[in-house]
């Protein structure tokens, strides 16, 4: 059995290798230049407004953003919007997605009841007048009920229902099985990539939302951390300000701009690894009836 010869590297491969790494270098770049950005003295980033390393640290910035009360509480709302809403997203869209596959009298008009939303909206007064009339203004279900629910998720997971073999639920049936232990018991289990992959998409949409608090909230205490660092970088666009102890700190707009920005990203960023395994399949899946 003749050995497999190496693949030369050809200078068509040294190309494709030479405009990935270029493209992933445009990518990577801004990003790391706005941490660089956030961890300089002022002088430093005026004089070096592109660097590879930063030559002196200064996290003032940092301290500046963190010396707000809001911002501890700005990442608790928004860590249970996340949880909270990732969760009651999951639980409705997983029981409207089965629901709508089953044989369930008038489930073309609901289907069609669901579907007008998607192409045709209120906007954003009437959404406004039903949050207050609900009596949800200021609190934490403002933020979630009216995002709890995608009809194009819905759609995806009904697809991918649709593509799990018929056989699994007939034996389950013959066993006794209602459609509550079908659905939690066997198809859930099933579902792992494709709920965490929207799971996952929930929560970067949840985390990165910030006009809900603008709109619905009025205490600072209660405002997501979108919207704390929002107001953070409106306060830094002048040259000094007043810290907690009363006193008249220098701010360098720009690096607590980009010290928000790595704030506001740092967390998703860092939960982001741990479902990355689950995309390529959760992102297919449902895509096409198998």
């Amino acid at each position: 059995m003749r050995k497999k010869k190496l693949k030369r590297f050809t200078f068509t491969d040294f190309c494709i290798y030479a405009i990935v790494a270029i493209l992933g270098f445009t990518v990577f770049y801004p990003l790391y230049n706005s941490v660089l950005i956030s961890i300089v003295p002022q002088y430093e980033a005026i004089k070096h407004p592109f660097m590879l390393y930063p030559p002196k640290l200064d996290f003032s910035a940092y301290k500046f953003a963190f010396e707000s009360t809001s911002v501890a509480s700005g990442v608790f709302v928004s860590g249970m919007k996340v949880i909270l809403g990732g969760a009651l997203s999951m639980v409705l869209t997983l029981l409207t997605s089965y629901a709508l596959t089953r044989p369930l009298p008038g489930r073309r008009l609901i289907y069609a009841f669901l579907l007008i939303p998607t192409y045709f909206s209120g906007g954003i007064i009437p959404n406004y007048l039903l949050i207050d009339q609900l009596g949800l203004m200021n609190t934490i279900w403002a933020l979630i009920l009216p995002s709890s629910v995608s009809f194009g998720t819905v759609v995806i997971f009904m697809r991918y229902f649709n593509s799990l073999p018929e056989e699994l639920e007939e034996s389950a049936r013959l066993d006794g099985a209602n459609d509550i232990l079908i659905l939690f018991k066997i198809l859930i289990p099933l579902m792992k990539p494709i709920i965490a992959t929207y799971f996952l998409y929930g929560a970067v949409a949840n985390w990165n939302s910030w006009f809900d608090g603008l709109l619905y909230i009025r205490t600072a205490s209660k405002m997501p951390i979108q919207t704390v660092l929002r107001n953070i970088i409106q306060e830094s666009t002048i040259s000094t300000m007043e810290s907690t102890s009363g006193e008249e700190i220098a701010v360098y707009t720009e690096g607590v701009k980009m010290a928000c920005l790595v704030i506001g990203m740092a967390p998703i960023m860092a939960f982001y690894p741990f479902l990355q395994k689950y995309f390529v399949t959760g992102i297919t899946a449902g895509a096409v009836k198998g």
